[in-house]
């Protein structure tokens, strides 16, 4: 997301991407793009200088999000926007149909819950948004079609490093075994789970200047 901000701004503007670990951001190699460590939840951000913050699957991992997005609104200029997706629960599917993703969707939940993830948050954006001042709030969701394999490396991984507090939630080893290699069956479309964009507009006039945006990624 970095790559393509910088890309929309070119010479005009300039992107800063942080994350807490700033590993995942190495290859970028735009020149109008920074890169820098930052903890959203413990460290400030600057007052009113980003023309637009975007954040993807960030917020569902800390503990009080929705002061996370009044501390981002913050950090917009007038008439700035901000834009943040995050997911709206665990639920996979796949076509042909398979038994295993429903039977261990809740105790995948559950015990990311118990690990201080609320994987649902997204469905909670658009209150948080409002609440927080934004105005012409709104918010899609979508799901992702990908054949089994590869594309679906970070769900697996997911899964097998949560198994034991998976099962200790109620999932059975032969569902958590069946949906890792339904996850990985290429004869099978994986339809992945719910992420919800959703965007708001900072209010009053908007500051002419050139384009400054951040971008806040988890990386896995």
């Amino acid at each position: 997301m970095a790559a393509w901000l910088a890309r929309q701004v070119a010479d005009s503007g300039s992107v800063l991407a942080t994350d807490i670990d700033i590993s995942g951001l190495s290859g970028l190699r735009c020149a109008n793009i920074t890169v820098a460590r930052h903890d959203l939840e413990r460290e400030d951000v600057p007052s009113g200088e980003f023309d637009l913050i975007h954040a993807r699957l960030v917020l569902e991992h800390l503990r009080e999000p929705a002061a996370v997005v009044g501390k981002l609104v913050s950090a917009l200029r007038a008439g700035g926007w901000l834009v943040l997706e995050d997911a709206d629960g665990l639920r996979f599917d796949a076509e042909p149909a398979h038994e295993a993703f429903a039977a261990i969707t809740g105790p995948w939940q559950r015990a990311a819950r118990a690990a201080g993830w609320n994987p649902c948050y997204g469905r909670d954006l658009v209150a948080d948004l409002q609440r927080a001042g934004l105005c012409q709030v709104a918010g899609r969701a979508h799901r992702d079609y990908r054949p089994g394999g590869g594309a679906w490396l970070v769900a697996r991984l997911g899964i097998e490093r949560m198994r034991d507090h998976i099962q200790r939630e109620g999932a059975r080893p032969a569902d958590l075994d069946d949906a890792l290699a339904t996850l990985e069956d290429p004869t099978r479309t994986i339809i992945g789970a719910p992420i919800v964009t959703t965007w708001g507009q900072r209010t009053a006039t908007y500051h002419q200047g050139s384009t400054n945006t951040l971008s806040s990624k988890l990386c896995g």
